[in-house]
């Protein structure tokens, strides 16, 4: 089959019914969409399904494949969704960062504009997963947006200063969270976020003395 051929397959007969199940109200549904992804790549390699996504998707299909998983992914990590699928919407986000970005790289501002929600949903593992789903975002935005990446540092930097004043303490560790992965992977680039930390030192040190002591001060 040539690769046109298999596009067009793709399109009219998978993609477009895998788009509507993940877009489905119903949570069978959404799962079976899910699950359905992950049965029809394992008719391609033996590997993890989420992963190869990107992998093989990307790679045969172009565009296309991201313009519909990336949309849809991100639908399932909206507040108003269970905590199961919002934690899913983030896992498969993070591997088609991983898997490719190149095709990922065009969808990065939505990405972004709809990441500080889930970095500051009420469960842990939402918020950490998340992190890591930012951090494969600024890694992206650092290599091919060499001369204006702070568009995006400065967003998050902004939300992370702000989430700090909040006094929930979810916020508040997702600010952290934030904070910590800018530091990894922007803190070379990004003169505030370097400026920043050196502010913060004080006020971690004053929050738990004994902890920061037995950590840092050696």
């Amino acid at each position: 089959m040539t690769p046109d051929a298999a596009a067009k397959l793709w399109d009219d007969n998978i993609n477009r019914r895998l788009f509507d199940l993940m877009h489905s109200q119903n949570t069978t549904e959404i799962f079976g969409g899910l699950l359905a992804i992950g049965a029809s790549l394992a008719n391609l390699v033996p590997a993890t399904p989420l992963g190869q996504i990107a992998h093989i998707g990307s790679s045969a299909f172009g565009g296309r494949f991201m313009d519909y998983e990336v949309p849809a992914a991100i639908e399932l990590m909206q507040p108003e969704k269970q905590e199961s699928l919002r934690y899913a919407g983030v896992l498969i986000l993070k591997e088609l960062t991983r898997n490719s970005p190149g095709y990922f790289h065009s969808h990065i501002s939505f990405v972004f504009e709809n990441i500080i929600v889930a970095l500051r949903d009420q469960r842990v593992i939402v918020r950490e997963g998340t992190a890591k789903l930012l951090a494969a975002c600024l890694e992206i935005v650092i290599q091919r947006e060499c001369q204006s990446p702070n568009t995006y540092l400065n967003g998050i930097l902004t939300e992370a200063q702000a989430g700090l004043k909040m006094p929930q303490p979810e916020i508040i560790h997702g600010s952290l969270l934030m904070y910590s992965e800018l530091l990894l992977h922007a803190g070379m680039v990004h003169s505030l976020v370097r400026g920043q930390v050196i502010v913060m030192i004080p006020s971690l040190a004053a929050y738990d003395t004994q902890t920061f002591k037995d950590n840092y001060l050696r």
